[in-house]
């Protein structure tokens, strides 16, 4: 399969836009408004970018918490074990990103999550994934693209156009 040379590197780079957006939907949702005035918004957002990604005091958890749907948050957390996996081996480095999945210890709930998809056959699911690449990748495009049309509405678009 000819993207799977670099679809270690579609991943890192799909994570980072992710980790950008859950921050900036993150830090909109913390603005404290006092007296019509916004406060602590730069120490809040300083405090937010420090946060990691996983664990119990992290972006993930503040994104659940915030009530983004189970589907969105379960999508960027799959990613992030993905890139996880990606980053923490090099071997992994030329592996096709279903290869990759396929040998996680949690591959239906990576698979499930990943894809964004609600009722499916896994094996099929797969399948298709190992002829057509493009489609996983395609899959995660339209998901990257729903977190990142969130953060754009809720924290980056201008006031006067909300």
């Amino acid at each position: 399969m000819i993207v799977a040379r670099h679809d270690w590197t579609f991943i890192l780079k799909i994570d980072a836009l992710l980790e950008t957006a859950t921050k900036e939907i993150i830090k909109s949702g913390l603005k404290l408004k006092i007296l019509n005035r916004f406060v602590g918004v730069e120490a809040l957002g300083d405090f937010v970018d420090g946060l990691p990604m996983n664990g119990r005091t992290s972006l993930l958890h503040l994104l659940k918490a915030s009530g983004c749907p189970d589907e969105d948050s379960g999508f960027v957390e799959a990613v992030r074990r993905v890139r996880n996996a990606y980053a923490h081996n090099i071997k992994f480095a030329d592996l096709a990103l279903i290869e990759l999945i396929k040998q996680q210890p949690d591959r239906s709930h990576t698979i499930k999550n990943i894809s964004n998809i609600k009722t499916y056959d896994e094996a099929a699911l797969i399948a298709s994934y190992e002829k057509d690449g493009i489609f996983l990748r395609f899959c995660i495009l339209d998901a990257t693209m729903r977190i990142l049309f969130y953060a754009y509405h809720l924290a980056l678009k201008p006031a006067k156009d909300k």
